[in-house]
């Protein structure tokens, strides 16, 4: 049975290391069942906003914000298992207005090699995935669906781009394993 967090106001930025494992709520069976929905807050305010590095955010559903999750500073965090801007079955768009993941840190890691650790990324106004800086570097994007549905048929696409680098963002990789379809820009 899926969980809900019905926000109020916005959630402080995190700055120090912090594991976020959705995937440990009773009930998880390889699909997330904690979603964290900011649509009540009044004003649209980012979802997880890391101001510090070495965070996992793993078996969680984002949606209802401006930015569902900001890696914003500090480096070296895991993004795993998750549905970015889609409802709990990972099948209907749910939506953040702006970015799914927004990345102005380094070192990063978002998926992976299997169904377990893919993040569906889609139904997103903004871009699936923004790298916006010259310190967003040497992030792995890997195995992810972006604009595709966790069922892997759907198309659920970002309204922007699926994954858009701006701003002197570079030596990232975004590996053949990704799923990267419907968007409203450029792929």
């Amino acid at each position: 049975l899926p969980r809900r967090i019905q926000l109020l106001s916005a959630l402080p930025e995190i700055a120090s290391p912090v594991i976020i494992d959705g995937s440990s709520q009773p009930g998880f069976s390889g699909k997330p069942v904690v979603e964290v929905n900011g649509s009540q807050t009044g004003i649209p305010v980012d979802g997880l906003v890391f101001a510090g590095g070495s965070n996992t955010v793993r078996g969680l559903v984002l949606n209802g914000f401006a930015t569902a999750l900001n890696l914003k500073s500090g480096n070296s965090s895991i993004i795993q298992g998750n549905y970015i801007g889609t409802d709990t079955r990972g099948t209907n768009v749910a939506g953040n207005s702006g970015d799914g993941i927004l990345v102005t840190s380094a070192g990063n890691q978002i998926g992976g090699t299997n169904a377990a650790t893919r993040n569906v990324i889609a139904g997103n106004l903004g871009n699936g995935i923004h790298f916006a800086t010259a310190a967003a570097i040497g992030t792995l994007i890997q195995g992810n669906h972006i604009g595709l549905a966790a069922n892997g048929v759907s198309l659920l696409g970002n309204g922007s781009n699926g994954v858009f680098f701006a701003d002197g963002a570079s030596f990232n990789s975004v590996t053949s394993s990704n799923m990267i379809v419907a968007s409203g820009v450029n792929g």
